[in-house]
């Protein structure tokens, strides 16, 4: 028996094109991380360079780091995660589901027997209960699909190849025999996860969308009366083939529209909170700044979730790892080394002892750590303590204060930023925010201060 679909008007299909789209936006753009960074599932791989490179400026990383990351596929079982012995480096390690959601599992790497960290993902179909997590954890992931990134952090530039070392010794044994290559039906060209997406077309994107939909179905936002509507209009089931065939050629040409429409405001939404975390030394949320909307509550919930899923991958959970970021100084201008600076820290406003923190040299478009000595400097360097308990670090092109190098940054001839990075040792509590510093220009040498050692 034939069903005959109420015919609408070309508004309102673009309009639930729109929508469909902004929900399943980070389905797409996440699985297209996923092909971008890595060939094969549960396995661990470097950063590809060329990707770093082209999304730099929304890396959160800590500086003097090393990162891998692994696609988790969890469809036919639960997957174990095992890390080396990192002599007491520290590792950050950040869960990204299929819908671009993030959580800190760095505590579930403790170490167990001869200091090897595991932790078990469990997906959403298994039972806990039957699972041997031995020196180890579980972790419950909401999707048969996720990410997982690791970052392991050294002292100083000279600890890079160690660092490095034990990154390449990260592993994924899976519970059971599946493994091999990304599925082919998803495969993308080789262009940046977003563009991917964006060229896609309507009929490809819902295609692809129905299939990552039904491996990682999530059925509270589906309910919403909008989206359901949305999807019945549209003809959207999990699991099912789309195709504009099926619409008018004029319903057909609305929902393309929609779709292009859709991924337009990701984008612009997307740049603009990029930018608010690359001047973020003195703001705290980009969500507080964004200006009313007419539209309603959960469309634009959507909005924001898409524009957050396109930099989920390059972030860490902020309870594990806090980044604070600024090209100019405290009367706006920007910074160079042709200047001399100070950053003065007052007793009361320093990190927990539990907190390891790092104020480095950065590139001002690139966000990379500047190569180099004195270009870092970090809570377990010693330094020229003030009487009162504060302490100041001056950044200059040569080191003529009375400090000597305890407390001193080398910058470039040119321009630059800096990047103050807080994160929480193992066991510790979420990282709390604080004022940051302001950073002062000066022109003459400061009084002598008491020389004594920072003892974290």
């Amino acid at each position: 028996m034939l069903v005959r679909t109420p015919i609408q008007s070309s508004d309102t299909m673009e309009n639930a094109a729109h929508i469909c789209c902004l929900y399943l936006y980070p389905l797409m753009v996440m699985d297209a991380f996923r092909h971008s960074w890595s060939r094969a599932v549960n396995k661990f791989e470097p950063a590809p360079q060329r990707e770093w490179g082209l999304a730099s400026t929304l890396i959160q990383r800590p500086a003097c780091s090393a990162t891998v990351g692994a696609g988790l596929d969890l469809t036919a079982g639960p997957v174990s995660v095992v890390t080396p012995d990192l002599r007491e480096k520290p590792m950050v390690a950040t869960l990204v589901d299929a819908w671009g959601q993030s959580s800190a599992v760095t505590r579930f790497f403790q170490p167990g027997d001869a200091s090897i960290r595991r932790c078990v993902f469990v997906g959403p179909d298994k039972s806990a209960g039957s699972i041997d997590a031995a020196n180890g954890d579980l972790c419950r992931v909401g999707t048969r699909q996720a990410w997982l990134r690791i970052d392991i952090v050294g002292r100083t530039d000279a600890d890079y190849d160690a660092i490095r070392y034990f990154a390449g010794k990260c592993r994924v044994f899976p519970e059971h025999r599946r493994r091999g290559a990304l599925p082919r039906q998803a495969q993308f060209v080789l262009k940046t996860p977003h563009r991917r997406v964006a060229n896609l077309g309507a009929e490809p994107f819902f295609c692809i969308a129905m299939h990552l939909l039904e491996l990682n179905p999530q059925t509270e936002s589906e309910s919403e009366p909008d989206l359901a509507t949305a999807m019945q209009m549209l003809r959207l089931k999990s699991g099912r083939r789309f195709s504009l065939l099926d619409f008018t050629p004029a319903t057909a040409e609305a929902i393309k529209r929609g779709v292009r429409e859709a991924c337009a405001r990701v984008g612009a939404t997307h740049d603009a909170t990029a930018r608010g975390l690359a001047e973020n030394w003195s703001c705290r949320s980009t969500d507080a700044q964004a200006p009313a909307s007419a539209e309603p509550i959960s469309h634009q919930g959507y909005l924001r979730r898409a524009a957050n899923a396109r930099m989920a991958p390059y972030q860490c959970h902020p309870g594990d790892l806090t980044l604070l970021r600024t090209s100019v100084d405290s009367e706006g201008r920007a910074l160079t080394g042709a200047q001399r600076y100070r950053l003065h820290f007052k007793p009361e406003a320093l990190p927990r002892l539990d907190v390891f923190w790092t104020l480095a040299l950065i590139g001002k478009h690139a966000c990379s750590v500047l190569k180099g000595a004195n270009r870092s400097i970090g809570n377990r360097h010693p330094f020229v303590v003030n009487n009162d308990g504060s302490f100041d670090i001056i950044i200059e092109s040569s080191s003529s204060t009375s400090w000597g190098v305890a407390n001193w940054l080398r910058p470039p001839g040119g321009q630059f930023a800096l990047q103050f990075d807080m994160m929480r040792s193992r066991g510790g509590d979420d990282i709390e925010l604080f004022p940051p510093p302001s950073i002062e220009r000066f022109a003459r040498p400061l009084a002598v201060h008491v020389r004594r050692e920072l003892v974290h």
